[in-house]
C-alpha cells in the first residue's frame, strides 16, 4: 500500500528474518547431525561394548572375504577363548577384542604383567626333585603331534626360524642348544588347546604351563553418555611350557625360565584389518562418494602380542609343514613355518645369515617386508 509504505517494509524485514532464522536452523541441523556422525564413528564406534558374544562355537568367526587358511583371524562380536586349567580351575581370557588387541603394545607398552602356574608350584617343585624330565626336544615332537591332529597352528619363530636355515638343526655338534627357549607362534584356539595338555605334559614328561597374564584396567577413556567404563583383563598374552626339574618358582616378576631344559615359549598372534581412515570416511561421506571395492579393501596385519610386532598375512599364510630331522632327538619333528621365513627374518635381523648376539625387536612395522 503506498499510502503506508512503513507497513510494507516491516512486512519485507519480518519475512527476512523468517528466512534467516530457518536458514539457521538447518544449519544447526546440519551441524548436529555431522557432529554425530563424528563422535560415532570417531569415539563411540571402535570402542563400543559387544552384546552378543556367541557368534561361532569355534571361538574364531571367519570373515568371507578373507583366507580360510588362516586361523588367527579376528572379527567383531567373537565367542570368548579361555586359557583353563584343570588342576587347579583358574582360567583366565585370550583376547579377542580387536580394540584391546590394537591398543596393547606388547613388553614395549607400560602395561603390566604377571606369571600364573597352571598347578600347584609345591607340586611343581615336588615332581622336579624327581629328575627325571623329558627332553625339550622330544616334548616338542609330542606337542606338535597333538597340534596337527587337532589341525591347530603353531609354527617356529624368531630364532629357531634362524637356527634350522643357518645351522640346520637345534643343537650344535656336542649337542648343546643354541637357544635358552624356543620360540613359537600360535593361534589362540591352539594356546586354548595346550593349556588343555597341561595334565599330560606334566604326567608324561614331567613338563608344566606358565601363561603371562595382563593385570586388569578400568578403561575410563570414554565415561557416560557416550560409554560406560569397562574392565578389561586378565588376558594371556604369552605362554611358557617348562620342564620341572631345575625350575624355580616365580610369581612376582615375567622373565626368562631357569630349568634343566630350554623352555618352549608360546607367543600369540592374531590378524586383523587395518583401522579405518576416519577423515577419507567422512570425506566420502559428506562428498556422497561411494567406495570403490580398492578403497574398501583394508589389508591384513599378524600381530605378535607379546612382542607388538606387525606382520603382512601373506608372510604367515598359508603355513607350511615339515619334517625335521635334529641331532637332539630320535624322533622326526613334525613342525608348522610361516609361509615366508627368510622375508620374516630379513625384516627382524636383517642380516640374519650372519651369526649375531643381536635379539629381534618390539613393535616392528614388517608389513611391506621391511623393519620401518
Amino acid at each position: 500500500d503506498v499510502a503506508h509504505p512503513e507497513e510494507r517494509f516491516d512486512v519485507v524485514s519480518a519475512r527476512k528474518g523468517h528466512e534467516k532464522v530457518r536458514r539457521n536452523i538447518v544449519t544447526l541441523i546440519f551441524f548436529g547431525l555431522a557432529t554425530s556422525v563424528v563422535v560415532w564413528t570417531i569415539l563411540i564406534a571402535p570402542y563400543r561394548v559387544p552384546m552378543n558374544e556367541s557368534i561361532s562355537p569355534s571361538g574364531l568367526a571367519l570373515d568371507g572375504t578373507l583366507s580360510s587358511n588362516n586361523p588367527t583371524l579376528l572379527s567383531d562380536n567373537m565367542t570368548k577363548i579361555w586359557f583353563h586349567s584343570t588342576e587347579n580351575k583358574i582360567r583366565f581370557e585370550l583376547p579377542t577384542d580387536i580394540n584391546w588387541v590394537r591398543r596393547y603394545e606388547g613388553i614395549a607398552g607400560s602395561a603390566p604383567d604377571s606369571p600364573f602356574y597352571m598347578r600347584d608350584p609345591n607340586d611343581i617343585e615336588e615332581r622336579g626333585k624327581q629328575e627325571s624330565c623329558t627332553g625339550v626336544l622330544d616334548v616338542l615332537a609330542w606337542l606338535m603331534g597333538e597340534v596337527n591332529d587337532n589341525n591347530g597352528s603353531l609354527m617356529l619363530a624368531y630364532g629357531e626360524l634362524i637356527h634350522i636355515y643357518r645351522e640346520k638343526d637345534f643343537v650344535d655338534s656336542n649337542g648343546k642348544f643354541f637357544d635358552d627357549d624356543i620360540d613359537t607362534w600360535a593361534s589362540l584356539e591352539t594356546m586354548a588347546h595346550i593349556a588343555t595338555l597341561e595334565p599330560e605334559l606334566f604326567r608324561r614328561f614331567g613338563w608344566t604351563v606358565r601363561p603371562i597374564v595382563t593385570k586388569p584396567e578400568l578403561d575410563r577413556r570414554f565415561g557416560w553418555p557416550m560409554r560406560a567404563a569397562v574392565t578389561q583383563g586378565q588376558f594371556v598374552v604369552l605362554a611358557q611350557i617348562i620342564a620341572s626339574c631345575g625350575h624355580s618358582i616365580v610369581t612376582e616378576i615375567t622373565g626368562k625360565i631357569n630349568s634343566t631344559q630350554p623352555a618352549i615359549d608360546i607367543y600369540p598372534i592374531v590378524t586383523i584389518s587395518e583401522e579405518r581412515e576416519i577423515v577419507q570416511d567422512l570425506l566420502h561421506l559428506f562428498q556422497r562418494k561411494k567406495t570403490t571395492p580398492d578403497q574398501e579393501k583394508k589389508r591384513n596385519i599378524v600381530k605378535d602380542l607379546w612382542q607388538g610386532n606387525q606382520f603382512s598375512e601373506s608372510m604367515f599364510f598359508p603355513v607350511k609343514n615339515i619334517t625335521f630331522i635334529s641331532a637332539g632327538t630320535p624322533l622326526p619333528l613334525q613342525l608348522q613355518l610361516p609361509n615366508n621365513p627368510v622375508d620374516l627374518m630379513e625384516c627382524l635381523y636383517g642380516t640374519w645369515r650372519i651369526p649375531s648376539t643381536k635379539h629381534a625387536g618390539e613393535a616392528l612395522d614388517c608389513l611391506n617386508g621391511l623393519n620401518g
